[in-house]
Order: structure tokens, then sequence, then C-alpha cells
């Protein structure tokens, strides 16, 4: 507290803030001190003689000499007794916590940590006694592990909390339900959620994390409360996250503390020592703290900087004999701006020169510049960053690293380094408060930033190497990352020390991969040489220059197409969804298709083939209609899907063929805005910016023309039942029309613009959709139908009704997609992830799909659950209007770049995509398809087996059977009535093809079972497991298994032959057994991985060769045992076609497919996360429809990867010259309508196999 001037002899009535509760008698007066803040207004009182009695107080308390100011560190529960002026806060906060969710926002220093440690949860304490939990953690770079780890320190046995590891998203909800006692309360804090953004560079992780919280906060569990904090400079990486957006409503600011307040936190804790502070300084201390300048501006208060400079006053004051704590002092110290500085100055020049540069390491360490998935606010923006204590490994560093944590300007969460303990700035108000370290950053920022993501991903990879993780290889570094590396190595260790073993490992590894890669295409360089030399010696004499000028011409050809191949596949990368990469693509196929089959190089035609490929695969524009000369405002399809209408600014109507030919054009005298069709698809209405509405025939020829509205009309809409017509205008108005024109009613529906309307399917509601940010119902006479629905917070631009009557959906300026029922109840809202604005939303004609038209040039499609299940991109500008065809296969897009778009929904011939729904999402490992192809089945990371039915190939249908253990391996009996799935706890369980569960083996294996094979002839059940052993089974009884084998190591895979004659074991011992079933007779052992793990081994059809796939490379056995070729591939899956010519193996996110030469085929390209398991198979999914000459079976690759989908690869036409020919059949209308198209592309035909040489 201040002590009063003694001079000072003033009667006064104010405010005096002190410390106890006791009386005080004088002049006639008695004054009851029972509060901590005292109003004495009411009382005459000398300010001399009160503050002189509570000096007296105070000095008869022990004298606890030990300082009361925490420095840099955040408070804690232990600190309660010390922490001061945040009452009233602290009362808000556990008010506003019977929500049972809070979000605490605040700058960096506001106190936000230290309110909810030493405030909020010792009040909750309090409040619900000894049942109380609070479990407190930060996310670090495992936000489920840092929530295990809280659980363990809090009492909870680890084994219970195994669950968490897998990283799941239920996982708070299960741990809330299933650990928690019936008799606790839980307070779940987060503190420094922002390291789930700059920390956590698993995006799939974070992904669960979050939607875990949004479950347990949807849960509203009456006994478990959570609190979040995060920097508010830091709300911007909310928005990537829309189901986080939510959250804000429950969130409370905490902003800098009054002048009263920061008395409090300055004189109190120093009265609960018994000292006092000396006049004035109290005050002087609050004027440096918030940076008062003569012109009366102010700086963010600090606390941790206010709390160091109070540790430090109180250190530097000796004994406290006269318990004082003087002014003198503190301006010595250079008072709040300068303490910190000054101190930290004075330690960094006590230090050597040799320690000053092992104290430069040792911060650069611990700071971060930006984050893996920075916004653009964030960029450069300097945080703390966590380090091992381990990594410190100099005798030098670690003496001036005891020495900062001594100085209390680090802190570490043990005492002693091991394998776990981390050091971290004490606060990052050092950052901003020392000027020294300041500079280094700003010197230091791209390495800075290198090296911590040199550290992060060594990290990684290193954890994928030791679990032998295929995708380990992906992790590696590549191109300029790791050339810069390579050439700042130097400057790296110079300003932050040795690297770690692991990153050393991991540059090498990554420079061992890219020679791998130069080198083997140095080789593929080397052979076409050697054959083109072959061809130069064969043909000497006469024919020399004829060679010579051949090779030229294939050499320039060869470059032409390398050119344009590049182009398809830049295109691909930027826009995936728009044709341009397959006109790309057929220029390249085309082009190589006139070379002489032998002269094409090998990798020139794996690379076209792969650009034509992935366009064929994935590309959804189908065709594209050009001639407006301005945005193109609508798009509507005539009901029987024969024309299509669209209406522009360039003030035309024009109608289309279904594909894509120009019909009739037909003007307005202004921009026209709108248009419809009548149901009966014989009346087409359009409306323009005057105001007008214009009636025409199906074939475009005018019926009439009327003023409609004195101002423009934003839509016209058909009523479905009976001869009526709407428009809704700027004015405000719905106005209703017989067909020729005539008024029937109208509806002052706003008092703000109608900026869309619609017509309940059954023709007697009518939706309007208004700037004023609301939806009205209304009947066709005009009265309102409930009240107006309130949910948008901007101008409502869009609402139609589904096709079924069921629903009712709108869009909004901010980028907000509403889902009501028809009747107007809510039901979910859901926007695209950069709150782009969706000017028109449509219902699919099932009604189960919305898809909307974006301000940022894209199309998404979400199903009514609200799950993003399309988003194409093609588009230069925004999109305007969308619209489904009738029967839902094509999608057409209006756009302000003058074009409409027609994207195919519905790529079944060439490629299908099995993907659950988001929340039923998981890692697939296992793949089977049934004998018959009518199955799929799949294991998964969450334990379930994912069962696909495909007996209506047009619609496959999805079985989850349950499961609580990760699936590896599947496997479908030879007669296909069986299933038998491999499970990481050991066992082995056997379903019925409907999905009943018929066994289950327990204790299978020690240590998981990894690879589990039926028989081809009956239900004897190959298994291999983390033991090493390989065991038979009968998979219908409980019959002791036989071991057949057993490896040094784990085994990875077990497969039969054709016949059942042989039985293969793939191992991380690094061989394959070939084995007798039968008897367990060793055939022979292959070992050529050099070693490594085989992931992976598979039977040729026809039993006369043998694939297997690990270290690196797939290589190829005759039946013998003996090698016959290596193929350059880090695959984790290996599988034959169904003749044996071909042979696929996964990459990483990618598929190569070989010739039995070795030569490489091409690469599919689709998956966005790695490849775990593929099947090749016959399946009538892709097959033509059965309308059109019925089910034939294809021959489809099946693969499933970590991004949770399984993808069938159609590959009845992965040739050059089918898929120049698909291509080609793909682009045919827009070839045939669009005068600009590339017509010359597809001219002819294509080239015959006769002429290529290809079979």
């Amino acid at each position: 507290m201040t002590l009063p001037d003694p001079e000072s002899h003033q009667n006064q009535a104010q405010d005096v803030s002190i410390g106890g509760n006791f009386q005080v008698s004088g002049e006639g007066n008695t004054v009851d001190f029972s509060q901590t803040h005292l109003d004495l207004s009411q009382a005459t009182l000398s300010q001399t003689q009160i503050l002189q009695v509570a000096f007296d107080e105070i000095k008869t308390r022990p004298l606890i000499a030990r300082s009361p100011y925490i420095g840099l560190r955040k408070f804690e529960v232990r600190d309660r007794d010390l922490f001061f002026g945040r009452d009233r806060l602290v009362s808000r906060l556990q008010n506003r916590l019977q929500q049972h969710f809070l979000l605490v926002l605040g700058a960096s220093g506001s106190g936000k940590s230290s309110l909810i440690r030493a405030g909020l949860i010792p009040k909750l304490a309090e409040q619900q006694g000894g049942g109380f939990r609070e479990l407190v953690f930060t996310p670090d770079r495992d936000p489920f592990e840092s929530f295990r780890a809280s659980l363990i320190s809090a009492g909870y046995r680890q084994s219970a909390t195994e669950f968490l590891l897998s990283g799941q998203s239920n996982g708070l909800v299960q741990a809330s339900q299933t650990l928690k006692q019936v008799d606790e309360e839980w307070l779940i804090f987060i503190d420094q959620f922002e390291e789930l953004f700059t920390l956590c560079h698993d995006l799939q992780k974070r992904q669960h994390f979050i939607d875990g919280l949004l479950q347990l906060a949807k849960a509203q569990l009456p006994t478990v409360d959570m609190v979040l904090a995060m920097r508010a400079d830091f709300l911007d990486r909310l928005s990537a996250y829309p189901a986080l957006r939510g959250i804000l409503q429950l969130s409370e600011l905490v902003t800098d503390l009054g002048d009263d307040e920061l008395r409090l936190v300055i004189e109190q804790p120093a009265a609960h020592h018994g000292v006092v502070f000396e006049p004035g300084l109290v005050g002087e201390i609050i004027q440096d703290l918030k940076g008062r300048t003569e012109a009366g501006e102010s700086d963010r208060i600090s606390l941790p900087l206010l709390q160091y400079t109070l540790k430090l006053l109180w250190e530097s004051s000796g004994n406290l004999g006269d318990r004082i704590l003087r002014t003198t002092t503190y301006r010595h110290l250079g008072g709040v701006r300068g303490a910190l500085q000054r101190r930290v100055d004075d330690i960094y020049s006590s230090l050597s020169a040799e320690e000053q540069q092992a104290a430069k390491r040792i911060f650069l360490q611990l700071v971060d510049t930006t984050s893996a998935d920075a916004g653009a606010t964030a960029v450069g923006k300097a945080v703390s960053h966590r380090a091992a204590l381990g990594d410190f490994r100099d005798a030098t560093v670690q003496k001036v690293l005891k020495q900062l944590i001594d100085a209390s300007l680090l802190i570490s969460d043990r005492p002693s380094p091991d394998s776990t303990s981390v050091v971290e700035l004490a606060h990052e108000t050092l950052i901003d408060s020392w000027d020294t370290l300041k500079n280094w950053i700003e010197e230091s920022k791209p390495l800075i930033r290198l090296r911590n993501q040199l550290k992060e991903d060594a990290s990684r990879w290193h954890d994928l190497c030791q679990k032998k993780n295929t995708q380990a290889e992906a992790e590696l570094w590549h191109g300029y990352k790791l050339e810069w590396i390579i050439d700042r190595k130097q400057d790296i260790q110079s300003q932050f020390g040795s690297f770690t073993s692991a990153e050393i490992s991991f540059i090498e590894a990554s420079e061992e991969l890219r020679d791998r890669q130069q080198q083997a295409k140095i080789e593929r360089e080397r052979k076409q040489k050697w054959l083109i030399g072959g061809i130069a010696i064969a043909t000497m004499g006469a024919l020399n220059l004829a060679v010579v000028s051949l090779l030229m011409w294939k050499a320039a050809e060869s470059q032409t197409i390398q050119a344009v191949s590049k182009t398809s596949a830049i295109a691909f990368v930027q826009n995936q969804d728009s044709f341009d990469p397959v006109i790309e693509a057929l220029r390249a196929g085309t082009q190589l298709q006139r070379l002489p089959f032998f002269l094409r190089p090998a990798d020139l035609q794996a690379d076209v083939m792969t650009s034509l490929a992935q366009s064929v695969y994935w590309v959804q524009e189908r065709n594209r209609l050009e001639g407006h000369t301005d945005d193109v405002e609508e798009i509507v399809f005539s009901p029987n899907g024969d024309i299509i209408a669209t209406v522009s600014y360039d003030q035309t109507l024009r109608l289309w063929s279904s594909t894509g030919r120009l019909v009739v054009e037909q003007s307005h005298n202004s921009q026209v805005l709108s248009v419809d069709f009548s149901q009966d698809g014989q009346t087409l209405a359009s409306a323009d910016f005057n105001g007008e509405i214009r009636l025409w025939t199906a074939t475009g020829e005018p019926i009439s023309a009327f003023s409609a509205h004195n101002d423009w009309i934003h839509s016209v809409r058909f009523n479905p039942e009976l001869e009526l017509l709407a428009s809704g205008s700027e004015d405000g108005t719905v106005k209703l029309w017989d067909l020729q024109g005539k008024p029937k009613r109208t509806i002052p529906a706003h008092d703000h613009p109608v900026r869309d309307i619609d017509f309940h399917p059954d023709g007697i509601t009518i939706a309007t959709a208004s700037a004023d940010g609301t939806i009205k119902l209304w009947d066709l006479y005009g009265q309102p139908k409930g009240m107006p629905l309130i949910g948008h917070q901007d101008w409502v631009l869009s609402v139609r009704f589904s096709p079924d009557g069921k629903w009712l959906a709108s869009s909004d300026n901010s980028g907000m997609v509403r889902l009501w029922k028809a009747s107007g109840e809510p039901v979910r809202a859901f926007s695209p992830s950069d709150d782009s604005s969706v000017y028109q939303v449509a219902f699919s004609p099932d009604s189960q799909y919305i898809a909307g038209a974006l301000a940022n040039h894209s199309v998404i499609v979400w199903d009514i659950q609200g799950n993003v299940v399309e988003t194409l991109l093609g588009h230069s500008l925004r999109v305007n209007g969308v619209s489904f065809s009738p029967d839902g296969k094509i999608l057409a897009s209006a756009s302000r770049d003058d074009t409409v778009k027609l994207w195919q929904m519905d790529k079944t011939p060439q490629l299908r995509v099995l993907e659950p729904p988001t929340a039923a999402r998981g890692i697939v490992f296992g793949i089977s398809v049934a004998p018959d192809g009518s199955q799929i089945a799949t294991t998964r990371s969450d334990g379930q087996v994912a069962l696909w039915n495909l007996e209506n190939p047009q619609v496959p249908t999805l079985k989850l059977l349950p499961g609580d253990s990760a699936g590896k391996s599947i496997s479908f009996s030879p007669a296909g009535d069986l299933l038998a799935s491999a499970h990481t706890d050991g066992a082995i369980r056997v379903w019925t093809a409907e999905g009943q569960i018929l066994n289950t083996i327990t204790e299978a294996h020690q240590e998981g079972v990894n690879g589990l094979s039926f028989s081809p002839h009956n239900n004897l059940l190959a298994s291999g497991g983390g033991d090493g052993l390989v065991k038979l089974w009968d998979a219908t009884s409980s019959d002791p298994p036989k071991t057949l084998a057993e490896h040094t190591a784990a085994v990875n895979w077990v497969s039969f032959n054709h016949d059942g004659s042989r039985l293969a074991s793939a191992s991380d011992d690094g061989t394959v057994k070939i084995l007798n079933p039968t008897s367990g007779e060793q055939f022979v052992s292959l070992e050529g991985h050099d070693g490594a793990s085989v992931w992976e081994v598979a039977f040729s059809p026809s039993g006369d060769a043998i694939a297997t796939a690990g270290g690196e490379m797939v290589q190829l056995w005759d039946k013998s045992g003996q090698h016959l070729q290596t193929l350059p591939s880090s695959s984790h899956s290996v599988q034959f076609s169904d003749d044996g010519q071909q042979l696929f193996s996964t990459g990483g996110d990618t598929i190569q497919v070989w010739q039995r030469d070795g030569t490489l085929l091409t690469t599919l390209v689709g998956h966005t996360s790695s490849i775990n398991g593929m099947r090749f198979s016959q399946l009538p999914i892709l097959a033509s429809d059965p309308s059109e000459g019925g089910l034939g079976k294809i021959p489809t690759l099946v693969s499933g990867s970590s991004d949770g989908r399984v993808i069938l690869w159609n590959l009845e036409h992965l040739t050059l010259d089918g898929l120049v020919s698909q291509g080609c059949a793909w682009l045919q209308d827009y070839l045939q309508t669009n005068l600009s198209a590339p017509t010359e592309l597809c001219e002819g035909g294509q080239t015959s196999q006769e002429t290529t040489g290809e079979k």
C-alpha cells in the first residue's frame, strides 16, 4: 500500500485500498475495515491517520522474507493467496461457466492463464468440494497425449487412458463418461489453446481434437466444465474451422486492469507478507506500466512484466528491516519498462563471449516466427517455442541454460533433464521486452522457421521409422527445402548449435532419396541412349542420315510432348475439376501417338499416360457454354432436361441443347437477372433490371412482355401446380401473375429488397428471402404463414424448397447456408471454410444434396447433414447461379466470368469413390473384395469394419461392423459367405457376409494380428502376427491352430497361391517364406530386400511369379525363388492384374502400374494420404449403366488410404490409345458444339494398335 505524506493533515473522503480486517476510531468516527476496498465518502477522517493505522497493523504481521511476486511465470493454484485484482472477473466467469463451456481471450501478458489457475479453479474447488478435479494442460504437439498426461497426473491409471493415444474425436467424451466417477466434478482447462495451431502440425489429429471439443461441448455433461484460454491475436485461426465459430458466443475477453485493480495487484501481496510501499511509488509504477506519455497515449499492460519488476524490487530491497519498498530502488532497477531489459542485459553481459553465443543459441531455439499453417495475420509473429532439455547437449550451453533457469528467464518442467523434460521462455513478454532478443529474431527469421520445421519433420519421420511405417519416406525433404538446409547447414549450426542425431539422419535420408531418384533418372536416360545407339549402329550405311534425322525429330517431338504434359499436370494441380487439364493431356497424348511405338521413350509415355489418366479419372467439367459477353446470372434446365436456359448482364436470354449447342438467343432492353421454366416445360419467363418480365415458348419464340415492377426483379418463379407466376423485386414486394401477364396479387413482403423467391412443390406456399436478413413464408392470398425465419446475420441471397417438399435451404452474403424444415423450423447451419458469400443454392432431384454458388469462384456440394461432398473449381470469377439437371447427373454453374460450366456428378464408368460420412470416417488399412464382386470390406483405425454392398452398383450401401481395436488385414472366404478381420489387440474376428459376428479368436497372436488370408478352397485361415508366428486355423471352429513357421520378427502379411498349395509370409526380418500349408515345410526363403521389412507378398494368378514389397523396392521372383526383376518403389502393397502381365505398387499416396519387364506404364493419382492397401478384382460397379446393355464386369483396382477413402479404378482403358479415346469421348459435346474448341485434337480417331505396336 502507499504511505501518506506525513505533512498532510487534510480531511478527505476517498477510496482507500488496504489489507486486513479491523476497526479504526478517530475524530469522533468509527470506521469498520471489513472489506479490502472501502468507501469512506461518509467519513471525515484524516488520510494520514487512516493509512498510518493501516501501516501499523501491517507492521504487526509476521514478516515473510520470500518474495510474494512470481516473476514471469504464470500464477498456479498454489499462488491463490497472492492473486489479487480479478475478483469481479472471476465471479463473472464462474457464472458464465453454468453453460459448461467458456473461451477466455486476451492479449499476451493479460493474465489469462493466471486468472483461471489462481482465480477460477480455487473458487470452483471451494464451491464443489472434495470431488473436484482440475485437468490442466496445453495442447503441445499432440493434444490427445497432453490430455492423457493431465489425467494421469490427476491419478487416473495409465492403462485406463490408452484409448486417447488413437487420437479419435470421441476421446474427450469417452474419457468424461468412463473415467470420471459419479461423485466427481471435472474442470478441463486447456491453456494456450493457440498451440493447437502453432505446435500441432498433424492436421488430422488437430481436426479430431476440435471435433472432440465440440462433441464434449454439445454433450452438456452437468459435471464436466471446459475452459479454453487463447491469445486474441490468434482468433483468425478459428476461421479455418467453421464449427468453432460458435464458441465465440461463449467467450470472455480479458481486458486491462483498471487503476484500482492494479493497486490491489501491486500492494496486496506485499501486505500479505508484512511489507508496504513508500508513498507515491504505487502511482508511479501504475503510470510506468500503462506507458502514459505527455500526449496521454498508453500501451498494453503486461502483467508478467509487472510481476517480474516487483519481484526484482523485493529481491533488491535487502532484508526489508523497515518493511518498506523504496522509490529509489525501483528507479535504480529501471522501472517497469526497463527492469527486465536491464536485468537480462546484466546477466548477458556477465557471460563470456563463448557463453553469450550459447545464450543466443538457447533463446533462438526457444522462439518460432510462424506456424505450419499460419494465416496472413500470423506470418512473422514471434511466439514461444518449447524445446527438449536433451537438445542442449554442449557443456557450455548446459551451464548457461541453468543460469537462465535460475534467473527465472526460462522455465523447465523438470529439475534435471530426462527424455521428456522441456524448457521454454518464462513468458513471451521477454520477446517484446528485450531488444537484443528482438534483434536476433529479426536477423534470423528464415533460419528460425527452417530450424524448427526441421526439428518437427525429423521428429515425425523418426517416430514413423521407429514404427516401421511406410509413410516415413513421404516425410523426407526434397527440392528447394532440402537444398536450402544443405546450403545453410553451417549457418544454422553456428546460431542454433549442432543438429540432433534424428535431424542428421533425416537430412542424410533425404539426400539419399534425392540421389537414388537422380540415379534412377540417369539410368533410364542411359538405357534410352543405348537403345538409340543400337538403332544407329544397326542402320549404318545408306540409312545413316535418315536415322539421324529420325532421332532429331524424335528428340524435338519428345521435348514438345513433355512440355505439354507438364502443362496438363500443372493445370490439374491448379484446377483439377475443369477440363483444361484434359485438353492439354490430349494434346500430349495425340502427339505421342504420332511417334512410332519403338521411338517412344518409356518414361515420357508414362508421364503422358499419368496426365491423361488423372484427367480422365478426376475431371468433372463435362461441357462449357461460351457465348455470353457479360455476367451470366442464372441457369435453369427444362423439366425434361433437353434445354438449358441462361440469362446474362449482356441483356440476352439464351437457350442451349443438352449437348451445349446454342439453339436461340433473345434480347431484353436491360440486364437479365432471372429465368424459369413452367412445370410442363412449354413456357419460359425471364426478368430484368428494368422490372420487365418476358414470356417465351420453349423454342424461344416471344409470347408477351409486361412491366411488373418499378425496380429490378431479382427472381421469377412458376408455380408448380397452378398457372401462376411470381416475381420478387428490389422494391420489397412479391407479385403474382397469370400466364397472360395480368396481375393477381401484390404481397408487401419486406421493407428491404426481395432477393429470391421459391414455391413449395405443393404450390400453396411461397418463401421469400430478403436483404433484411429474414425469410418469410406466405400463402397464395398473401397471408404470412408463421413468424419470419430468423438466423441469418446478413442479406439472404437465395432460398429453395427441396423437391420432396421436406426442406428449405437458404444462403446469405456472409457465407452461411441454413437448412430448415419446410414449415420453418431450423435444422442446421454450415458454411464454406472461408465464409465466402453463397449467391444461390439448389437441391439435387433426390433432395439429398445442396449445391452452392460461391463468391470465391467455386461451387460446393453439401449433403443435407452439412458435410462437403464436392468442391468444384474452374471458374475465374464469382459464381452467380447453380442448377441440377432433372436426372441429377449434371450440375450447371453460371458465373461472372461469362461462362456456364456443366459438371458431371457421377463418373461411374471410370471411377468411384466410397467415402463414409465425415463422422464415421477412419484410416483404411486392409481391403478385401468378395469373390463375386458384390461386397468390399475394409478394416479401419477406429476398430470398425466397413462393409460396402455393391449389389446395386449405382448406389453402394455401407454397414459398419463394431470393433474397439484397430484393424489390419481382412479376407473373404472363397465362397464369399465368411469374412475374417485381424486386429491389433491380437484377436481374429470371423463374420458372416451379412456382418453378423460368428467367431472371435482372442489372443490369436501376441503383439497383434497383422496378416490374414483364407485358403482358396476351404475355410482354412492363415494368420501372421507381431510374435513372428504363422498359424493355420479353422475359421468356423474353436480348435487350436497349427503353427506353420516362425520368423525372427513380426509377420506383416500372409497369402495363398491360386490353388492353395503354397503359403507365403512376409516379415520384418527381411524375408519371405514360401511354405507348404499342410506340412509347414519351407520350399524357399526369399531374401532380396537388404534386410528391410517386407510388407506384403502376392502370387500371380497362375502362380508362376511372386511379388514382394519392402525396403523401397518391389522384387519379382519366379515360383522357384529365382530373382526376375527389381522395381524402384517404396511400396506398402503389391498386386497382380488378373492376367498377371501387370503389377501394381503403392508409393505414398499414388499407385504405380508396371509391366512384368519392369517398365513403368503410368501412375494413378487421387488419394490425399498414404495408401495402405489395394486389391485387383472384376467388379460390376464401374460397368455400363444397366439400362444401356447390362452389367458386364470390369477390371478394377480397389485402393484404400489414410484419408479414409476407398477408390475403385476402372482399368479397362489403361493404355495410351484407350485413355486418348476416353478423353475425346469426355470432350465430345464441347468439341462438337463450341466454335473455339480445339477440334483438331480428336479428328480422325486415334492411332490404331497395329500402327503403334500396343497390345
